[in-house]
C-alpha cells in the first residue's frame, strides 16, 4: 500500500487506487480544490504522500526547487516521490491509469525523486535532478 496524492485533474483515479489497497487523498475534496500546484506539493510532503499528477512541467520544477533547498541544507527532508506525465494528442489520463497501478504494484516511489510516464517510448524515466546521495 502507498499513501498517495492525486492532482485534481486525476479525479478519476482515486476509485481505482482505493481500491487497490491504497490510502489516497485528492486535492480536488473540499477545503483543497482550487489551490496552488505549491501548495499541494507542500501538502503532500507534510502529509508523507507521493504524488500523482499529469501536470508534468510545474511539478518537475517544483521538484527541482526542492531539490535544490535540500541540496542547499534549508529545507531537511525529502519530498515523498512524485509520478507524472503530460497529455499529448494520443495519450490520456485515462491511459495513464493502468500504467501507474502497475508501477505502484511492482516499485516502491522513492522520496526525493520525480518519475515520469514517457508514451512516445512506454517507459519510466527518473529526473536527473536529485537528491544527493551519502
Amino acid at each position: 500500500m502507498t499513501r498517495v496524492y492525486v492532482d485534481e485533474q486525476l479525479g478519476h483515479f482515486v476509485s481505482p487506487l482505493t481500491k487497490a489497497g491504497h490510502d489516497v487523498v485528492f486535492a480536488g475534496d473540499t477545503g483543497r480544490a482550487g489551490r496552488t500546484d505549491a501548495w499541494h506539493f507542500r501538502e503532500s510532503v507534510d502529509d508523507a504522500r507521493a504524488l500523482i499528477t499529469f501536470n508534468r512541467r510545474d511539478f518537475e520544477y517544483l521538484h527541482r526547487l526542492w531539490t535544490s533547498l535540500v541540496t542547499l541544507r534549508v529545507v531537511e527532508r525529502d519530498h515523498t516521490g512524485i509520478l507524472t506525465s503530460a497529455p499529448t494528442k494520443t495519450f490520456t489520463p485515462g491511459e495513464w491509469l493502468p500504467i501507474v497501478l502497475d508501477r505502484l504494484e511492482r516499485v516502491a516511489i522513492r522520496p526525493g525523486r520525480l518519475v515520469r510516464w514517457i508514451p512516445a517510448t512506454q517507459e519510466w524515466r527518473e529526473d536527473d535532478t536529485r537528491p544527493d546521495e551519502d
